[in-house]
């Protein structure tokens, strides 16, 4: 087998088939990204990411919906619930969930109430992270978990749709 782009590995490994390699993810504090990169002599993330062999990118936008709930304990909740605390170490701070609203779900019943308030949550928001989007300059690639059913299928759904959001990125994709 050739060697993968690192999208194909992606795509390949959800449709449960063999690829060269297991794709690779990577996820650091601020702290550990610029001790990386200060190591290695590099300025970039994705220069970074490149040089490590990491498949994954997780895009990022900044929050742009309604006020985030801050708690008199220095924690916040965030527009789905999960409740966070900041956690300090000897290179600086993350942030550790405390409290997750699906914690205590024993079936998927009760999934509902969840899902009616996340779409709530979504409509609030939905003309800012609209525009938010629409102002992005970066361009990155996102993979949900989806059923495996019909993997070929949706690979070539996958890419009819990347051609049309972003033919720059597939193009500059094709041509590694």
């Amino acid at each position: 087998m050739r060697g993968l782009l690192p999208r194909e590995r992606v795509l390949i490994a959800l449709s449960h088939q063999e690829t060269d390699r297991v794709p690779v993810d990577f996820m650091a504090t601020a702290e550990t990204w610029a001790r990386l990169k200060s190591r290695l002599g590099m300025t970039e993330n994705e220069e970074v990411l490149r040089h490590l062999g990491i498949d994954l990118r997780h895009p990022r936008q900044p929050y742009v919906g309604p006020p985030l709930r801050q708690h008199a304990d220095g924690s916040w909740t965030d527009a789905w619930g999960v409740r966070r605390r900041p956690v300090p170490h000897e290179n600086g701070t993350y942030d550790e969930i405390i409290h997750h609203p699906l914690a205590g779900v024993k079936d998927a019943g009760e999934l509902a109430a969840f899902a009616s308030a996340s779409h709530r949550a979504a409509a609030a928001t939905r003309g800012a992270v609209a525009s938010q989007r629409k102002n992005s300059r970066r361009i990155t690639w996102l993979f949900l978990p989806v059923a495996s059913q019909k993997a070929a299928a949706r690979k070539d759904r996958v890419a009819a749709a990347d051609e049309q959001r972003c033919p720059r990125q597939v193009a500059r994709e094709d041509q590694r």
